[in-house]
C-alpha cells in the first residue's frame, strides 16, 4: 500500500495547540502517526517546526488544517503560510460536521484534533490565502463597532428601566447619557475610518455600492459581510 498524503492538524486555543500528525494511502486508510500539545506562541511553533521535521516524509505532499477559532488561529497559520506551507483553514461547523460523520461525538482537544488531521488527509480543500492589511483593518473596525453598539444597547436598556421607575436618579441618567453620547461619537468616528479605507480601494468600493443597492443594507452591514466572509 502507497502512502499518498500527510496532513497535520490543530485544534487551537487561546494557549495551546493540539497537533495530530496523519497519513492516508492508497486504500484511503488513515494512519494517526503522532499527536502533541504545544503552547500557541512562537516558542511553541519553533517546537512544532521541529517534530514535524522529526515525523515528516519528504517524498510525500504535508498539508496544515485547522479550523478557523476566532483571532487564535492567525498567528499559527501566517506562522506556517510565510514558511510557504500548504495551510487550510476551515469554518468550525464544516469540522463538526466531518467529525459526526466519523462518529466522534465527544468533545475534546484530541478528538477533535484527529477528525480534522482524517478531514485533511482525506478530501482536497482548497489553501488559506490570508487577508490583506486592509481587510484586517475593516474586520477589527467592524467588530469595534458591534461591540461599543452592544454597549450602547446596555446602556440605552438603563435609561429606560431609570425612566420607568418610581424614583429617577438626575445624576445618574446624566452619567448614562453622556456615555451614550461618547459612543455615538466614537461609532461615527469608526464609519468615517471604515469609509475612507473603502475609497482607498477601486474594487472592494465597487463591491460596496453593488451590495449597497439593495435596500436596507448600508456601508457599514455591507463592509462587515465582507470583511468577515473573505477569507472563509
Amino acid at each position: 500500500m502507497n502512502k499518498l498524503k500527510q496532513c497535520v492538524a490543530f485544534d487551537v486555543s487561546k494557549d495551546k495547540l493540539d497537533v495530530c500528525f496523519s497519513v492516508i494511502d492508497s486504500t484511503q486508510k488513515v494512519t494517526i502517526k503522532a499527536t502533541r500539545k504545544f503552547i500557541n506562541q512562537l516558542k511553541g511553533f519553533e517546537e512544532l517546526d521541529a517534530w514535524i521535521c522529526k515525523h515528516n516524509d519528504a517524498s510525500l505532499p504535508l498539508v496544515y488544517i485547522m479550523e478557523a477559532t476566532g483571532v487564535y488561529y492567525e498567528q499559527i497559520a501566517w506562522h506556517l503560510y510565510n514558511r510557504q506551507q500548504a495551510v487550510i483553514v476551515i469554518l468550525a461547523n464544516k469540522a463538526r460536521q466531518y467529525a459526526r460523520s466519523l462518529g466522534l461525538k465527544s468533545k475534546n482537544d484530541k478528538i477533535d484534533s484527529v477528525g480534522l488531521a482524517r478531514m485533511g488527509a482525506e478530501q482536497n480543500l482548497p489553501l488559506w490565502q490570508p487577508l490583506s492589511k486592509l481587510f484586517y483593518q475593516l474586520r477589527s473596525l467592524t467588530r469595534e463597532v458591534e461591540s461599543l453598539q452592544a454597549h450602547k444597547t446596555v446602556l440605552t436598556n438603563q435609561l429606560h428601566a431609570l425612566a420607568h421607575g418610581q424614583f429617577e436618579n438626575k445624576s445618574t441618567k446624566k452619567r448614562l447619557l453622556a456615555l451614550v453620547t461618547l459612543l455615538d461619537k466614537q461609532i461615527a468616528a469608526i464609519q468615517q475610518e471604515v469609509a475612507q479605507l473603502v475609497e482607498t480601494d477601486a474594487d472592494l468600493k465597487r463591491k460596496i455600492d453593488h451590495i449597497t443597492q439593495i435596500r436596507g443594507i448600508g456601508v457599514m452591514s455591507a463592509v462587515t459581510v465582507i470583511a468577515e466572509t473573505v477569507d472563509r
